[in-house]
């Protein structure tokens, strides 16, 4: 844990070296780093072409661009990508309609609206980390209209990595 490291400022510094943060790293840069991490419930800071995240309590080094992806399925056939895994089975609780086809699989941005509500409250609400949102699967019909937010419920929490859907005429 953090909080009970003796001497944090070198940890900040060993880390952010370890993940090759080549800026130089200040004593006073890093004792104002460590501040903010022990006074923040979140924090985003640019660190280079890294972001420092702090949030649930957990703290990582991100990519300082968000990677997106975007898939179009033209017709029901099962896919495996780096993000997800998309399989359409007869007996899933999540369907769909042929007519909705062609789909649009990419990841939320988090302004999308689920009922009244956007996606980015769901997000807090639920403690979706950062990087799990940033990569989380949405689904959009031909027209346009979101149809589906991927989520599965996992003993560890939830998980958007495998996404079970049938067709019904």
């Amino acid at each position: 844990d953090y909080l009970c490291l003796e001497d944090k400022e070198h940890f900040l510094l060993e880390w952010l070296k370890y993940h090759k943060v080549n800026k130089t790293l200040s004593h006073l840069f890093l004792k104002e780093l460590n501040r903010q991490i022990i006074e923040s419930e979140a924090l985003n800071i640019l660190i280079k072409d890294l972001r420092l995240i702090k949030q649930y309590g957990d703290i990582s080094l991100l990519q300082k661009s968000v990677k997106s992806y975007s898939y179009t399925l033209d017709t029901v056939k099962n896919i495996k990508t780096d993000e997800f895994e998309l399989i359409f089975t007869e007996n899933a609780k999540n369907h769909i309609k042929f007519s909705d086809f062609p789909l649009t699989i990419k990841n939320a941005c988090g302004t999308e609206m689920v009922g009244s509500k956007r996606l980015n409250r769901w997000f807090i609400k639920h403690k979706i980390p950062l990087i799990k949102r940033e990569l989380w699967p949405v689904i959009y019909a031909t027209n346009g209209k979101l149809i589906y937010v991927a989520k599965s419920s996992f003993s560890s929490g939830l998980n958007a990595n495998k996404i079970t859907l049938s067709v019904v005429k």
